[in-house]
């Protein structure tokens, strides 16, 4: 169904990769590329002959989270491709990189902290009007548009593959304890206990710490 219905059905033989990646994750690699003459951050999906079936799903849940997801605070989504051992998705490549490697190359100005911090607010505030508890925020995960203060929009966040849509981000949740970087996760998810948009809010907290001191959490 979800693939009838997607009218950002990608064809893979249009999709071509740059040889170096962009980054490594559990279940995929990024690489930049070009689809149809335009610029993207492709995740190509690890081991697709072999991947399993809730593996499979996952990708699927992100990709509909991507579709219903429409705000200028998150990386926007392109399309993607679910044709079998093929399995990638596309969205816009953000040439600038991410916070994590801003902040380790120089010393952010406070005025700029300020604005990345409103931007990052701001995203995960929609996130949570959306019902859609994000669980990995960190510095990584937020991609750099602009260093300028007259930027409207500094930054963005990307990746939801860890993001699960529910029907209320107030309520306790004890699916999926776990998920995220142990060293952003509030307490609650390390020790395995319910959970709800309060862990976002941990996670905010300790990447905005980053961002200040530019040093590595613990």
């Amino acid at each position: 169904a979800l693939e009838g219905a997607m009218s950002e059905r990608l064809d893979p033989n249009e999709i071509v990769l740059s040889s170096e990646p962009l980054g490594v994750g559990a279940f995929g690699v990024v690489y930049p590329g070009q689809y149809r003459q335009t610029l993207v951050a492709v995740k190509v999906m690890s081991r697709q002959q072999d991947l399993l079936e809730h593996i499979v799903g996952e990708f699927e849940k992100e990709i509909e989270l991507y579709r219903k997801l429409r705000n200028p605070l998150l990386v926007e989504f392109v399309g993607a491709s679910l044709v079998p051992g093929r399995l990638c998705m596309c969205t816009e490549l953000l040439p600038h990189g991410s916070l994590e490697q801003l902040v380790a190359a120089a010393a952010v100005p406070f005025a700029l902290q300020t604005k990345f911090a409103l931007n990052i607010a701001e995203a995960v505030a929609y996130l949570h009007a959306s019902n859609v508890l994000y669980r990995d925020l960190k510095p990584s995960n937020v991609m750099v548009v602009s260093t300028s203060l007259s930027s409207k929009v500094n930054c963005k966040i990307g990746d939801f593959g860890t993001a699960r849509n529910v029907k209320d981000v107030t309520e306790l949740y004890t699916y999926t304890t776990g998920q995220g970087t142990p060293v952003y996760m509030a307490p609650e998810l390390l020790d395995v206990r319910p959970y709800n948009h309060k862990a976002d809010v941990y996670s905010f907290a300790v990447t905005l710490w980053q961002l200040h001191t530019r040093e590595k959490p613990w």
